[in-house]
């Protein structure tokens, strides 16, 4: 994982056809019509500026904030997350999460980190007309040039965001612990914060509470079947 404390991040010096570096230029920003991420091999690691890009984020305190540097500025990390791209490759549609990516406000471009896919085991493999990265010889991302000719790299890829309509939580009760342990008794639920690791402390057990249906059918007594009348 990329240290936060202590350090200064490189996210590389192109140049645009505008003369200035690409990252910050707004001019070829307003050009595009898909959202846009710039193949950086000098990036450290994958950076965005759009916070509504993110399905993960986790915003930076004070003295986690570490400074990135160009040759122009000084810039800094806002927080960091995860990303959910949809893009297609050789015309089927490819969906990929990018971990650990740095939110910067004042750059204006998406930067793809090669050096973060490579410590992931991805390969590269391009020529002039585009450059692959390859898991287990799986075409997973393809960038094209900016234009004809061009040295720049770029990945046109649509955010994806989840359906958190879809997304529901239930909190851990005493009532579906029972029912999912294979119904233990309440002194096991009482001394089992103390010898089971990750188990809940705040767990409320119910003094009195009804006989659970199912421990009333298992201590039930078995009875033999009535002989057959033959």
């Amino acid at each position: 994982m990329f240290c936060l404390l202590n350090s200064s991040v490189n996210v590389g010096n192109l140049k645009c056809e505008h003369g200035n570096l690409y990252i910050f230029c707004g001019r070829c920003k307003e050009c595009w019509t898909k959202p846009t991420w710039l193949l950086d091999s000098g990036a450290s690691s994958h950076f965005c500026f759009d916070l509504n890009d993110f399905i993960k984020y986790r915003k930076y305190k004070p003295h986690e904030r570490t400074s990135v540097t160009t040759a122009a500025h000084t810039i800094y990390v806002k927080g960091e997350g995860a990303v959910l791209l949809e893009h297609k490759v050789n015309g089927r549609t490819v969906k990929i999460c990018l971990k650990h990516v740095l939110h910067v406000l004042q750059i204006t471009t998406r930067l793809l980190s090669m050096g973060q896919f490579l410590l992931q085991e991805m390969c590269v493999s391009g020529d002039a007309l585009s450059i692959s990265l390859l898991n287990k010889s799986t075409n997973i991302i393809t960038c094209k040039p900016l234009y004809t000719g061009s040295s720049i790299f770029i990945l046109e890829a649509t955010p994806v965001q989840l359906d958190k309509s879809a997304l529901v939580i239930y909190k851990v009760d005493y009532k579906l612990l029972h029912k999912c342990l294979g119904h233990p008794s309440k002194d096991v639920f009482s001394n089992a914060p103390n010898c089971v690791k990750g188990f809940p402390k705040d767990l409320e057990v119910p003094s009195n509470s009804p006989v659970c249906s199912g421990c009333a059918q298992g201590k039930m007594p078995a009875s033999a079947h009535p002989p057959s009348e033959m």
